[in-house]
């Protein structure tokens, strides 16, 4: 299956760069050095996520400041759901707990709107919503 990324982004720390494969249900995940250079080509283990899911794009969010908790969540396109990780770091790995401690539509509940494909998320400034967009329904879903 040919990688189909949508999106890269660099956690809280600065050491990592987070892939989102929707083709392949996956997050890579790669170290990064002082100068933003891949520490290491072929990435720490991934984060494996259910069959046909289709990670689109993922978001961090630290309720407490960088001093706290961090999380992750991704949303996905093919089965329109959030899945939120706890994130912890160890000896220069990040990783994430088997299961996620959320799950939900992007709508909040059982009823997915005809045509709704979850596209994007995004943690306000504020760190107090995180919200969801689709790409079928042209209006921003703060229940997710």
């Amino acid at each position: 299956v040919v990688p189909l990324i949508h999106q890269v982004v660099v956690d809280p720390t600065g050491s990592f760069l987070l892939a989102p494969n929707l083709s392949g249900d996956e997050v890579h995940v790669f170290g990064l050095n002082e100068d933003g250079m891949l520490v290491d080509p072929n990435g720490q283990p991934k984060l494996l996520l259910p069959a046909g899911s289709g990670p689109r794009h993922l978001a961090f969010y630290q309720p407490e400041g960088k001093t706290g908790k961090t999380y992750m969540y991704v949303v996905m396109e093919k089965m329109n759901m959030l899945h939120g990780y706890d994130v912890t770091y160890s000896k220069g790995t990040m990783q994430f707990q088997d299961q996620p401690i959320y799950m939900s539509t992007i709508f909040g509940g059982n009823h997915l709107p005809a045509g709704s494909a979850a596209a994007e998320i995004l943690v306000t400034v504020s760190m107090t919503q995180v919200v969801c967009y689709t790409s079928e329904i042209s209006e921003f879903d703060d229940r997710c």
